[in-house]
């Protein structure tokens, strides 16, 4: 009996220092990603700040790539979870043919404020950003996965959205790029941080900072729902 829960003991803590290496792993991959991209990091670069050998990479991982594309699935676990609350809701509407400008405004506005207040919660979450924006400027092979699970799917409902409020059809490319300019506001706080941070003498985007932030944000969607219910108004018959 003894020697039976020495074993399960023993497995126990093996588990453990697994569970260790393979999560100080992921978090070196994402600084490193975050910071030079998938090209720019190697294995010994990996192993060395993780302090772990370069085998341990390839057997929890299978190389660097499959370190990379481990980190990717945690990118798109950020993005699908601050904003799934939306994305629920805006299946609901649309299913039961309540999807009225008026609802999607509010849809807008709070996954505007999900998006946003999500990636500047944390360290983490703005290396999550920070990889994202590498992905768009500099597209590794993975991207055409975190496209077409994670982003294309989000990118899809805003851009619906837009549309119902400005009265045009979802597959209008003017759509796309009104709703691309949402994303667009989000990034270039991710992109051009130290800028702001300098010129306002911010240390960081952290709590009332980034409540002043996403008011200048909500101000900007204020004036592009605006301009959206003008040309709905504008294109909307006569009876």
């Amino acid at each position: 009996m003894l020697m039976v829960m020495a074993r399960r003991a023993s497995s126990t803590a093996t588990q453990t220092r697994a569970e260790l290496a393979r999560v100080r792993l992921l978090e070196t991959g994402l600084d490193a990603f975050a910071q030079h991209g998938l090209d720019g990091v190697s294995i010994r670069d990996i192993a060395q700040k993780s302090r772990l050998n370069s085998a341990t990479i390839s057997y929890y991982f299978d190389g660097k790539e499959g370190l990379y594309a481990a980190v990717l699935a945690q990118v798109l676990a950020f993005v699908r979870g601050h904003s799934a609350a939306v994305a629920a809701d805006y299946t609901r509407l649309r299913d039961a043919g309540a999807l009225t400008p008026a609802a999607c405004e509010r849809l807008l506005r709070q996954l505007q404020r999900d998006m946003f207040l999500g990636i500047f919660a944390s360290d983490e979450a703005l290396k999550f950003a920070l990889l994202l924006t590498r992905e768009q400027t500099q597209p590794t092979p993975a991207f055409a996965t975190l496209y077409k699970t994670g982003l294309e799917p989000l990118h899809r409902m805003a851009t619906h959205l837009v549309a119902v409020i400005a009265g045009d059809p979802p597959d209008l490319p003017a759509s796309m790029l009104r709703a691309h300019t949402l994303f667009g506001q989000l990034q270039i706080f991710v992109m051009a941080r130290a800028l702001i941070l300098r010129r306002l003498g911010w240390a960081d985007y952290r709590g009332p900072r980034a409540e002043e932030i996403l008011s200048v944000l909500s101000e900007n969607l204020d004036f592009l729902l605006a301009g959206l219910r003008r040309r709905r108004r504008a294109t909307t018959p006569v009876s």
